[in-house]
C-alpha cells in the first residue's frame, strides 16, 4: 500500500476542491477530514483509496499482478487518465464535425458540465472549446464576451495588415500619376498631410465586391452567425479601435461586415440601406455619374437616419452612418463624384453657383460626415453644426474660387483646341488668367474636405489628358492650367 504524505495537502485549499466537493468527487479535503477524526489511519487511506478507485471487478486480478511488478496506484490513475482524456477529445472532434441537432445537444449538455469544473487543472487542459464546432462556440461567445474578443482580435489585425500591404502595392499607381503630373505643371505640392494619396482607390481595380469576399471578412460573418448580439459586440469593438487608433481602415471593415451580411441574407443593423446605397454608388465609379434615384435615396437616408427596419434616434444613427462614410475608399468615390460635377458645371452653356446645386450639397453633406466621423462619434461635434459651420464655408468661400478656376480652365481648353482666327484682343485675356486665387491655397492646406476635392481634381485631369485644360499633355500645345502654376 502506498503511503500518503499529509504534509503536501495545502491547508488553504484551492476554489476548484469545492466545486469537485458539488459533484460527489472525493478531495484531499475529503481525506484530511477523515484522517484527523479516524482511529486508524492506515485503515482509513485503504477505505478511502477503494471507495476512488476504478471500481470494476475484471481489473481486481489485474492490480495484483500490477503492485508484483512495482507499479503505483499513483501511475495506473495517470495512465486511465490520459486514455480517457483521448478518447473524449476524439468523440468530441466526431460530433463536432457532423453537426446534427443531435450531436450539438449533446455537446452543449457537455460543455454545462464541464463548465462546473473549468477550475480543476486536470480538467481544464482537455480543450473541449477547441473542439467544438462554431455554432457552439458562438452560444459560448455570447455568455462569455472575453472568449469571443479573444476570438476576432487576431482576424482583425490580419485585416488591418492586409489593407495595409494592398494600400502599398495598389498606391504606387496613384503616386505616380500625381508626381507625374505636378512635374509637367511645376505645381506645388497642396495636399493635407491627412489625405491618404496612396490609397487603393486610384488603382481602381479593387472593387467593394472583391473586398467584402476577403476571408477574413468571411470567418467574421461565420463567427457572428445568426446573432445579433455577436455583431453588436463586433461593431463596438471596431468603433473603440477606430476611436483609439483612428485607422480609418476599421471604418472599411464595418462597410465590408455590412455589405457581407448582405450576402448572406441577414439584416440586424439599422444602417445596412445607407451602406447598401453607397455600395451601388460605387459601380459608377468610371461613369462618375450618379442618377437621380440614387442621389435621392441617399437623400431620404441621410434625412430618416440611415434607413432599417430598426431605425432609432437619429443622434445615435448619424455617427454610425458616419463612420460607414468614413470608409476611405467610399470616401475618394463622393468626393471624385462631387469634383466631377463641378467638372461638368463649369462646361455647362448654363452653368449653376455651387450652393444652387442640390445634389453637390448632398455630397458634400456626406463628406463632412466622413471626414469628421472621429468627433460625431465621440459627440465632440453635431452634424448640424458641422453643416452650419464648415460646410458653409466651404460651399460659400472656397468652391466659389474654384469653380471660377474650372471655367477658366475650360475656356483655356477650348481656345487651345480651336482653329486659329484672327480674335481681337480679350483672346489674350483668356490664355493668360491670373494664378490659382491664394484663397484656394489656404483653403487647401486648412480644411481636409478641401484637400480631398482638389486631390480628386488633379486625379479627374491626369485621367482626362487635358480633356478639360486642368492638366495638359506635354504632346499637346495647350498652355497649362492655373491648376499647377
Amino acid at each position: 500500500m502506498e503511503a500518503v504524505n499529509i504534509t503536501t495537502i495545502n491547508t488553504a485549499a484551492p476554489q476548484y476542491l469545492g466545486d469537485l466537493e458539488k459533484c460527489g468527487i472525493a478531495t484531499s479535503n475529503n481525506l484530511r477530514e477523515l484522517l484527523t477524526t479516524c482511529s486508524d489511519p492506515v485503515e482509513a487511506i485503504k477505505q478511502f483509496q477503494v471507495a476512488n478507485s476504478v471500481q470494476l471487478p475484471s481489473l481486481k486480478p489485474v492490480m495484483k499482478l500490477l503492485d508484483l511488478h512495482g507499479i503505483s496506484r499513483a501511475d495506473y490513475h495517470e495512465t486511465v487518465i490520459t486514455e480517457l482524456t483521448e478518447r473524449l477529445v476524439s468523440k468530441l472532434r466526431s460530433l463536432g464535425n457532423n453537426q446534427t441537432p443531435e450531436n450539438v445537444h449533446r455537446l452543449e449538455r457537455h460543455l454545462e458540465r464541464c463548465f462546473r469544473l473549468y477550475r480543476v487543472p486536470r480538467i481544464r487542459p482537455i480543450e473541449l472549446y477547441d473542439q467544438c464546432s462554431v455554432s457552439v462556440r458562438q452560444q459560448i461567445w455570447v455568455k462569455n464576451e472575453t472568449l469571443f474578443l479573444e476570438s476576432i482580435e487576431p482576424i482583425l489585425d490580419s485585416y488591418i495588415s492586409e489593407e495595409r500591404r494592398q494600400h502599398l502595392i495598389f498606391g504606387e499607381k496613384g503616386s505616380d500619376v500625381l508626381n507625374e503630373s505636378q512635374s509637367e505643371g511645376h505645381g506645388q505640392q497642396l495636399l493635407s498631410p491627412g489625405i491618404n494619396v496612396t490609397s487603393s482607390f486610384f488603382a481602381g481595380e479593387v472593387a467593394t465586391k472583391q473586398r467584402r469576399q476577403r476571408k477574413q471578412v468571411q470567418e467574421l460573418i461565420s463567427m457572428i452567425g445568426l446573432r445579433e448580439q455577436l455583431y453588436t459586440r463586433l461593431v463596438d469593438t471596431l468603433r473603440e479601435r477606430f476611436l483609439a487608433t483612428e485607422n480609418s481602415y476599421y471604418c472599411s471593415l464595418r462597410f465590408d461586415l455590412l455589405m457581407a451580411l448582405r450576402d448572406v441574407n441577414m439584416e440586424f443593423y439599422v444602417c445596412h440601406d445607407f451602406a447598401w446605397c453607397l455600395d451601388a454608388c460605387s459601380k459608377h465609379l468610371r461613369t462618375k455619374h450618379l442618377d437621380v434615384q440614387q442621389l435621392n435615396k441617399l437623400k431620404t437616408l441621410l434625412e430618416s437616419g440611415g434607413g432599417g427596419k430598426k431605425c432609432q434616434n437619429k443622434a445615435i444613427i448619424i455617427p454610425e452612418m458616419a463612420m460607414i462614410a468614413g470608409d476611405p475608399y467610399i470616401l475618394h468615390l463622393i468626393a471624385s463624384f462631387a469634383v466631377k460635377m463641378l467638372r461638368d458645371n463649369a462646361a455647362s452653356p448654363r452653368p449653376h453657383l455651387p450652393k444652387e446645386m442640390g445634389s453637390l450639397q448632398l455630397l458634400l453633406k456626406l463628406l463632412v460626415m466622413g471626414v469628421h466621423c472621429k468627433s460625431l462619434l465621440l459627440g465632440e461635434e453635431q452634424l448640424i453644426n458641422l453643416i452650419e459651420g464648415e460646410l458653409k464655408e466651404v460651399v460659400g468661400h472656397f468652391l466659389p474660387s474654384f469653380s471660377t478656376m474650372l471655367v477658366q480652365d475650360a475656356i483655356r481648353a477650348e481656345l487651345a483646341i480651336s482653329t486659329p482666327i484672327n480674335l481681337p484682343s480679350p483672346t489674350e485675356e483668356f490664355l493668360s488668367f491670373d494664378q490659382r486665387p491664394p484663397s484656394i491655397d489656404k483653403f487647401i492646406k486648412e480644411k481636409y474636405l478641401c484637400s480631398l476635392l482638389w486631390l480628386h481634381h488633379l486625379v479627374l485631369g491626369v485621367s482626362n489628358q487635358g480633356s478639360m485644360g486642368t492638366i495638359t499633355s506635354p504632346k499637346t500645345n495647350a498652355i497649362p492650367s492655373m491648376s499647377f502654376k
